[in-house]
């Protein structure tokens, strides 16, 4: 049974540590190894606080903590630097205990890399802030439909049509259209 456990961890596509209370690295698979951009000698022995960025060092070190006190942690990503100074982001569904004489003798830290996924999150916040501040800011009056109603309106509409942005916001564009 401990061979494939064994198996399984080293050959897993996630990163995979085995930390001790101290955050020594006693363990890495090769994933792991290659996201950091170390051999699995390099790795072993160091500290898995070493590769934390800054911001992140405290909610690593709580995380550490209440796992060896055995309570449950919520999953959450952290940023890290890599050998070559590359900041990437890993998501860590929570840690796991390895139990030894009914005490937490060492946790098993799994987390996937999701740069990608937050970079492309990043870049559509960016472009939603870019959007809004064009909308915002013309002279031109625009408005947003949603089903046929405003779901949005900037100034010029206020000033064009004579409502305030929440008297127009849910009307249908033939209600502001002269009765015939």
């Amino acid at each position: 049974l401990s061979r494939r456990y064994e198996y399984l961890f080293e050959n897993a596509c996630a990163l995979n540590l085995l930390l001790l209370a101290d955050a020594t690295i006693v363990d890495v698979n090769l994933a792991g190894a290659a996201m950091l951009g170390f051999s699995k000698a390099e790795l072993l022995g160091r500290s898995a606080m070493d590769f934390i960025a800054p911001h992140h060092q405290t909610l690593a070190a709580d995380m550490m903590r209440r796992s060896f006190l055995a309570e449950d942690t919520p999953s959450c990503a952290f940023d890290i630097a890599t050998r070559t100074g590359l900041k990437t982001v890993l998501f860590a569904p929570g840690q796991h205990e390895v139990m030894e004489g009914g005490k937490v003798a060492a946790i098993l830290v799994s987390a996937i890399n999701i740069t990608d996924q937050r970079r492309a999150q990043d870049a559509l916040l960016e472009a939603g802030e870019l959007h809004r501040s064009v909308f915002h800011s013309t002279t031109d009056a625009m408005v947003v439909l949603d089903r046929s109603r405003i779901h949005d309106c900037n100034d010029s509409d206020t000033t064009l049509f004579g409502f305030s942005r929440q008297q127009l916001l849910g009307l249908h564009p033939t209600d502001l259209s002269p009765a015939q």
